[in-house]
């Protein structure tokens, strides 16, 4: 067997970056959307799913501007022009691809405007349960149509409504169930 030996050093002077992160984009698109003013995004993940969620803000109002772009996948550094809370009835429904993360924030963040929005994804999707975020946006007021085949899947009417404040706990652990009540909650 060979050995193998690791020197310490004293000192490391280097630049490093990883890979963006699916859960954190989603999450930049919505919140940079929302801002006052320029929001710049660094590292996005130019995933299908989070470029959709993108899409979504822009057909809401919030539009982006492509800083650097990885050739053959999409935007990683953009800068967000956020609506200060305001945003605006979409011309049309809504494609979250295949985007469940993308579905489910959005429709918090839609449940508490003042206009209906139709949230649609591909055949994957529309087989995805979406009660972990109707039963509480119901709760807090949120008026929304599952217009699936299957009861209680997309697509998604919203209802633009006046939400309240509930208690609630999660059934199960979720951080999307989360993030879309927070985002009702704003």
């Amino acid at each position: 067997m060979s050995e193998f030996r690791v020197k310490a050093i004293s000192k490391l002077h280097a630049e490093f970056s990883v890979p963006g992160d699916k859960s954190m984009s989603h999450r930049a698109a919505i919140l940079g959307g929302l801002s006052n003013g320029v929001c710049t995004v660094r590292n996005f993940l130019p995933s299908e799913d989070c470029v959709n969620t993108l899409n979504a803000m822009k057909a809401l109002g919030a539009p982006h501007e492509i800083l650097d772009e990885l050739p053959g996948y999409g935007p990683v550094n953009l800068r967000i022009h956020g609506q200060s809370m305001k945003l605006s009835e979409p011309a049309a429904p809504i494609d979250c691809g295949n985007a469940g993360t993308g579905m489910r924030l959005l429709a918090g963040l839609v449940a508490g405007q003042t206009f209906p929005t139709e949230l649609f994804g591909d055949a994957s999707l529309s087989s995805r349960p979406m009660g972990r975020i109707t039963v509480p946006l119901g709760e807090m007021g949120a008026k929304i149509d599952c217009l699936g085949e299957k009861p209680g899947c997309a697509p998604l009417k919203i209802h633009g409504a006046q939400l309240h404040p509930i208690r609630y706990e999660l059934p199960v652990a979720s951080a999307q169930v989360k993030s879309a009540v927070l985002l009702a909650g704003m």
